[in-house]
């Protein structure tokens, strides 16, 4: 069972925010109960602030030198992307902004098979076509030996990226990335997209107008879809981005919508992260993340229409895929119900599909209640993809298996890895020493509640006035009530059972 905790508004800090604004009396306790003490406080919150000065970021200038050179000599450029929804639209941002420019530019988007991020056999294949210059988006941080290679190869290459730098920075031209430790901008929490937009911001002398007027709406697609804190900057890119989504000529967006569902509708940062981010990365798990770029770079209707029929293809085969390995771990289940008594679940089966475990480990994780790890056996080698609860880091887990495994990655609340299928019994026992070597009781899953929610508290008003803290996302979450004390009076099902509306009577309401 989850742990709930409900959160308690201060009544004094609720008061003084009422007196100092026209905020609504349930805004003002959602606002109280995520600590805020205060009106400058309360504004700094669901403000949206200003996007700082690009050249902020460190290389950031070297970086538009490089680059207008090569522009302006018509040097080969690369854009090397990613495979998910932000590496797909910072790679779509930056090569439409460099092609209409006049550059002589391509890109490279490695498919999920060759793995995260760089490859040395991309980079020489790059090397043998004539490209000069190579640009990653939302990689190449931690690329020290492809960096080494490219310079072998009489290539150059500038970094952009938003992921932690090790311990050493890769060779190049210039390396942007805001959690560089000498990086003095301000603002740490952009994704890839929004790196690429300071950047477009910086060859544009610094000015954001052409930036969010032409590429707002690809940035707050994935700034949403990365999920990133959506505070500061994030919380600007995405509220301005929505806007120009909602209004969007770009016909690849237009159909994207439009097979979504939202056709018509609010657009809102679930609308993106519930609806068209998986769309697009479908074309990464299930296709190739080309077809996604494609979609995104098309300026045919007809042919985007078909592009985003295919996008829902994959997506459904995606769910297909998703629901058949449940299915089956279910059956395990059933079969052996002591699965479900180890501190940390995990499961493995042969030749599932490696672009969703990490989806089925987080849909288990939420069921179970506890850290979930579920790998696909691929014959001699096994790929893994785990996700943990608050409390339980899984990549100090994974770091603790390190002896046993080929190669780990990831972060407190989620990690992959590649494993010997003959070492899958011995990493499950090791997982589960780490367990109870470091955690005599097991953390809990819980539900944060912003307050408990009382009869009179049940207003349009009061609902409409909570639109004030949108955009939602990591770190601004949707407000979550607590109702103590209801009465089921009835239950019905909507959609065949899928939906279920209930109907409550609290103190007679």
């Amino acid at each position: 069972m989850k742990k709930w905790i409900i959160r308690k508004p201060d009544s004094a800090v609720v008061n003084a925010l009422l007196k100092e604004s026209d905020l609504t009396p349930l805004c003002a306790e959602v606002l109280s109960s995520r600590g805020i003490k205060n009106i400058n406080e309360a504004a700094a919150a669901v403000q949206t602030e200003e996007l700082q000065d690009p050249f902020l970021l460190r290389d950031m200038a070297e970086a538009v030198s490089v680059i207008n050179l090569a522009v302006e000599k018509f040097v080969p450029i690369c854009i090397y992307g990613d495979y998910d929804c932000d590496g797909i639209t910072s790679t779509v941002m930056l090569y439409s902004y460099l092609e209409c420019m006049g550059a002589d530019v391509t890109y490279y988007i490695p498919e999920r098979d060759e793995g995260y991020g760089m490859n040395c056999d991309s980079i020489r294949k790059l090397a043998q076509h004539g490209v000069k210059l190579i640009i990653t988006v939302d990689n190449g941080i931690s690329a020290v030996k492809e960096a080494e290679l490219i310079k072998e190869l009489g290539m150059k290459l500038i970094i952009t990226d938003h992921h932690q730098p090790g311990a050493s920075l890769p060779e190049a031209e210039a390396v942007i990335d805001p959690h560089r430790r000498d990086c003095p901008s301000p603002y740490k929490n952009l994704c890839g997209a929004g790196v690429v937009l300071k950047l477009i911001a910086a060859m544009e002398g610094g000015s954001y107008e052409t930036a969010m007027e032409q590429f707002g709406d690809l940035a707050a697609l994935g700034t949403v879809a990365d999920v990133v804190r959506l505070d500061g900057e994030n919380r600007y890119i995405v509220k301005n981005g929505l806007r120009l989504i909602e209004n969007t000529e770009k016909a690849g967006l237009v159909s994207l919508i439009e097979k979504s569902g939202l056709k018509g509708k609010k657009l809102t940062s679930h609308s993106i992260g519930f609806m068209l981010a998986p769309r697009i990365n479908a074309a990464g798990r299930f296709g190739s993340p080309y077809l996604a770029a494609k979609l995104m770079l098309s300026e045919d209707q007809d042919e985007s229409d078909q592009l985003a029929q295919e996008l829902d293809t994959l997506n459904n085969l995606r769910k297909n895929a998703e629901s058949d390995i449940i299915c089956e771990i279910e059956k395990m289940i059933c079969e052996d119900p002591s699965i479900t008594l180890k501190r940390v679940l995990v499961i493995s089966g042969k030749n599932w599909h490696h672009g969703i475990i990490g989806i089925v480990a987080s849909r288990l994780m939420e069921r179970f209640l506890k850290p979930c790890i579920i790998i696909t056996e691929e014959g001699e080698f096994s790929r893994g993809s785990a996700r943990g609860c608050p409390g339980f880091s899984v990549f100090k887990c994974l770091e603790y298996c390190e002896e046993l495994l080929e190669k780990f990655g990831g972060h407190t609340g989620a990690g992959g890895f590649t494993v010997k299928t003959s070492r899958l019994k011995g990493l499950d026992n090791k997982i589960q020493e780490y367990a109870r070597r470091i955690h005599a009781i097991m953390p809990t899953v819980e539900i944060t509640a912003d307050k408990q929610l009382m009869p009179q508290d049940i207003t349009a008003e009061n609902i409409d006035g909570l639109k004030l803290l949108e955009p939602f996302g990591e770190g601004c979450q949707q407000p979550v009530f607590a109702i103590a004390g209801a009465a089921i009076i009835d239950i019905i099902p909507l959609s065949g059972g899928v939906h279920t509306k209930l109907k409550l009577n609290l103190g007679g309401k």
